[in-house]
């Protein structure tokens, strides 16, 4: 029963008296309120916005270094493969072998060269007749090699589109480097092409033996075969700079292909010869000794164009724009250039 008087006690009485009432918050106490919540949270919140910022810069910055970087390896790897590589003077001159490439609309070829393509599996023996035979006998014939041009270039859009995000003029859009190879097809000891063949195996349309029994044309003499198909580009790397920022020195390709490290000596051959690069941009350089089969290769991404729409290069923002570059000196074999 003591226990139960206790808790009776407890019980609140049923009046409560006018001076125990909470009278709650007054119209200047919620006023102030508001304010000191304002003066916390809006630091907190630019502070949280700036760190969401630079996080957004560094991803874009590290995914687009990241392309550049396999860009540069890809047509480190290709470039290494060439017999003959074009310097500017033999690419560019009237008549010469950038009229003979594919057309790639808004596009200006920057790098050239012949190169020996792998065919796996198609050279005909004697328990197999033609390279479509080879294949279906998975495996049981040699690897073949037959000439291909390959050409890089720098596509400058002149309209928008699907490369050009976020969306702006077409001005602001960003440059791409696109690839497109032609090659020959597998022939016979005598030269004769094979027609029961593979996709791999087949010769590209508009694509002309070189140095063939009936056709000895050279590098320098060559010519397309009639009409290339549609489409044959394929884009290697997007986001790449379209400014001409910093200025290039005078002798940039000469010092360039002077690298004692390397055992490559002193070049003497005027830059207007050895550079190809365009005339609006230095995101994609070329320069090149044809003599020595030797190429110096240069990219220069633009990170900041994937989250704005007119995003130039400048030096205090140089780590939004990776910049790679490399030295090739072609492996294979050099073609004749009579």
């Amino acid at each position: 029963m003591n226990t139960i008087q206790f808790l009776l006690r407890l019980r609140p009485r049923s009046g409560v008296s006018p001076s125990k009432v909470d009278p709650g918050f007054t119209l200047i106490e919620l006023l102030i309120g508001m304010i000191l919540t304002f003066l916390i949270i809006t630091p907190l919140l630019g502070f949280v916005i700036s760190l969401l910022t630079d996080d957004q810069k560094e991803q874009i910055k590290t995914t687009t270094d990241q392309e550049i970087s396999s860009a540069i390896e890809f047509i480190n790897e290709d470039l290494s493969q060439a017999r003959y590589i074009y310097d500017n003077a033999t690419l560019n001159a009237p008549g010469n072998i950038a009229a003979q490439l594919p057309a790639v609309l808004d596009g200006t070829p920057i790098l050239a060269f012949w190169k020996r393509k792998l065919i796996d599996n198609s050279v005909p023996n004697t328990a197999h007749a033609t390279p479509l035979a080879c294949r279906a006998a998975n495996g049981n014939c040699s690897d073949a090699y037959v000439d291909a041009l390959v050409a890089y270039y720098l596509v400058q859009p002149g309209d928008k589109g699907v490369w050009c995000r976020p969306d702006s003029a077409a001005a602001n859009c960003p440059a791409r480097i696109t690839r497109v190879e032609i090659h020959d097809g597998i022939r016979d000891l005598s030269g004769t092409l094979y027609t029961a063949v593979e996709a791999d195996q087949t010769k590209t349309p508009g694509f002309r033996p070189l140095n063939s029994p009936t056709d000895p044309r050279t590098p320098l003499t060559w010519t397309r075969d009639g009409t290339y198909p549609a489409n044959l580009e394929q884009v290697l790397v997007n986001y790449i700079d379209r400014s001409t920022t910093p200025t290039l020195s005078a002798t940039y390709c000469q010092q360039a292909l002077s690298n004692p490290t390397t055992g490559n000596p002193a070049v003497a051959i005027p830059e207007t010869t050895l550079r190809i690069a365009s005339t609006t941009s230095n995101g994609f350089i070329a320069c090149v000794d044809s003599s020595r089969s030797i190429a110096h290769i240069s990219l220069r991404g633009n990170a900041l164009r994937r989250s704005e729409t007119n995003a130039q290069y400048s030096a205090n923002k140089s780590a939004f724009f990776p910049t790679y570059k490399t030295t090739v000196r072609g492996q294979s074999t050099p073609l004749s250039i009579n």
